[in-house]
């Protein structure tokens, strides 16, 4: 995987709360998707997974780029950082903070096609 996951500031305050990602190597945002569950120490156990799902915006990132997921409302940006490399923020517009339990975990995942399959009706079998 060419991001990986730094951590989480400021968590269970939605104003402030950000997941924070490195960018290892050259790829594109899309296909990445960044979503939370509990995650139980003991147990080394996932419970409650995919409540909150953020799919990123097509937006191409270097090697060195930092990414920050923002639990509030606002409009990306992009720009400089100390580091000489590029800061992409965005913003989830979540009503409430997404890691605002303790046990509360990120978990990134890359995805190999970009084709969305959907549906409307449901068919009942018989």
């Amino acid at each position: 995987m060419k991001l990986s996951i730094v951590g989480i500031d400021h968590q269970g305050d939605r104003d402030h709360e950000v997941v924070t990602l490195k960018v290892g190597a050259d790829c594109d945002l899309r296909s990445y998707i960044l979503t939370d569950a509990n995650y139980n120490k003991e147990e080394q156990l996932m419970t409650h997974p995919f409540r909150h799902t953020f799919w990123f915006e097509t937006t191409a990132v270097k090697g060195g780029d930092y990414v920050m997921v923002h639990s509030r409302a606002g409009t990306p940006i992009h720009h400089a950082n100390q580091l000489g490399t590029t800061s992409h923020e965005f913003f989830w517009d979540a009503p409430k903070a997404v890691w605002h339990e303790k046990e509360d975990a990120a978990l990134l995942f890359e995805i190999a096609a970009h084709s969305i399959e959907t549906t409307r009706s449901f068919v009942s079998y018989v």
